[in-house]
Parts: C-alpha cells; structure tokens; sequence
C-alpha cells in the first residue's frame, strides 16, 4: 500500500516480497506497525531491517491505542493464509509482549519432545494456527486454534514439560484475555469449548 511501500524502491520491493516503511514518520502512527506484521502473513512478505526497527519504537505508544485496533488488526491477521506471520514478525519486533502478551507467554514453555518434537507451545500454537487456516476460513474457528493451549503460558516451571490442567487454566487466561481486551462472543464461545475439549480428539 501508499503507506507501506517507499516510492523509491517499491516496484524492487513487491518483486522481492519485501515490505518497507516510506519515512521516520511510520512511527507517527503506532498501529502501522501492527498493519505491517499483518500484510506480512497477507501477502507472503517479509518486513526490511529498519522497518522492523521502526516497528520497535512504536512499543511504548502501541499499549496507549484502543483495543478495538487492536482486535481489528488481529481479525484481518486471522483471516490470512499464513497468520502465524502475523505473530512472528510481531516477535522480531519485540512487540509481541505488549500486544498480545497470553500468546507471548507460550514462547518458552517446553512440552513432551514424545508428542511435541516441533518445540515450545507458541512454535506448536503456530503450527496448529497455519494448519487450520488452511481448513478453514471461519475467523472463530480460527482464533480457537490460536488459543487452544493459551492455558500453557501459565503452566508453573516445575511442572514442565508437562501441562496437566492446562484446559482448565485455558479457559481462566481466556477470561482474562477477554477483560483486558473485549473480543468477539462468537470467539469465545467457539475457544472456551475447544480449550476444554481439544484433549479429547
């Protein structure tokens, strides 16, 4: 887009896959860095050095923007073919935490290498995120699989690599999610029932 591309490069950079910040003056608006992980998981993309170094100055001013702008960014993140993107270069711009801080805090958390040889929860959230976006292009069905080990983030330390209860402490973080950030009741419905029953399949 206008706002995204440098005139300078752009036609090198859509060749190349590569989103680029106009100016400095990306900073102005914090969301775009939200917009610009976004149409990264859109359009295949990868974000340039200095953007994501742009990106990481919007950190302060992105927890003081509404959270309906949030949820609309991560509505339209969902709706892509790839939305694990979307978290990633979130991550590489150390915004993850500050934004979507239950999703930042399955990085780390180990699981079984028996059932789970891929990695952490957030590496396995991703994998089950992309999966399912390839199934389905319901945004509820979507966001579910997005949250279905979200109980896992506040597993103990002593207890890992095992997540016993983890769908009951899924369905509290979901809660908690919801307070801090009003989500859609249709997402809620659909996550709260998968977070109880995804063991079970």
């Amino acid at each position: 887009t206008k706002e995204m591309i440098d005139p300078y490069h752009g036609s090198t950079d859509i060749a190349h896959k590569v989103i680029r910040a106009v100016s400095k003056h990306f900073v102005d608006d914090p969301v775009r860095a939200l917009r610009a992980a976004r149409q990264a998981a859109q359009f295949g993309f990868t974000i340039d050095e200095q953007t994501i170094a742009y990106m990481r100055q919007c950190r302060r001013e992105i927890q003081l923007e509404p959270k309906e702008r949030l949820v609309g960014e991560l509505e339209k993140a969902l709706s892509t073919d790839m939305p694990s993107k979307f978290f990633y270069a979130l991550g590489d711009a150390e915004l993850l935490d500050v934004t979507f801080p239950h999703i930042y805090a399955l990085l780390g958390k180990i699981q079984p290498k028996k059932y789970h040889p891929e990695g952490d929860a957030f590496v396995h959230t991703m994998q089950v995120l992309d999966a399912v976006a390839l199934m389905n292009n319901r945004i509820e069905v979507r966001f579910a699989a997005l949250v279905h080990d979200i109980g896992k983030g506040v597993t103990p330390a002593v207890m890992l690599p095992h997540h016993y209860g983890h769908e009951k402490r899924g369905t509290e973080v979901l809660a908690q999610w919801n307070q801090s950030m009003t989500l859609p009741r249709n997402w809620i419905k659909c996550a709260d029932f998968v977070i109880k029953e995804h063991m079970r399949v």
